[in-house]
């Protein structure tokens, strides 16, 4: 499955992955998303930091790029504390060949994603989609990648290292038994 947004690790106010217990992950499903046509047609625009999604969400940093999608920190100005609550934003590429299947790709994704709720599994919201937009939140996780841990994997005590494989483990065990199979699990894609 080309496009899966990172497995990432609950971080919980901490951005040190040593520090945490919990690896979470966001699955996709094994089945590839449907290449019948949708309804929506969103235009394609300018996706960077600054813009405003829906006159609610601001985003602030692009996390990363995949083939159909892009991957932005946000802020949610709607969120009732003063400052607003950050989350993640997946957005399908505006400058993509296909738009309308990586819209289909992203509604896929958060009917196979949204109902599952495991400590190891990032948490995904909402799916906004109309006739100008579409785009899925999904809680905002900050850490280090495990592909970037791997390099310094032999200075690591050996606890630590079986701690987040069993949390690679528990949150694949967890979408397997939802009859979820991740489609890219990878280092990359946990945090």
């Amino acid at each position: 499955q080309g496009e899966a947004p990172p497995i990432q690790k609950t971080s919980r106010g901490t951005q040190d992955l040593a520090a945490e217990e919990n690896v979470a992950a966001v699955i996709s499903p094994s089945t590839p998303p449907t290449t019948r046509k949708t309804n929506i047609k969103p235009k394609r625009q300018t996706i960077a930091p600054g813009l405003v999604l829906k006159d609610r969400y601001l985003l602030e940093n692009s996390l990363g790029t995949g083939g159909t999608a892009l991957v932005f920190s946000a802020r949610d100005l709607h969120a009732a504390h003063k400052s607003g609550a950050r989350i993640a934003v997946k957005i399908p590429r505006p400058d993509a060949k296909d738009l309308a299947r990586g819209v289909a790709r992203l509604q896929h994704e958060f009917r196979h994603a949204h109902p599952l709720t495991h400590p190891n599994i990032v948490r995904v919201f909402d799916l906004t989609s109309d006739d100008q937009s579409c785009f899925m939140t999904m809680e905002l996780i900050e850490g280090k990648s495990l592909a970037a841990l791997l390099r310094e994997w032999p200075t690591i005590d050996e606890a630590r290292k079986r701690t987040i494989l069993r949390s690679c483990a528990d949150a694949l065990i967890y979408a397997h038994r939802n009859n979820i199979v991740h489609g890219d699990f990878k280092p990359a894609n946990v945090l």
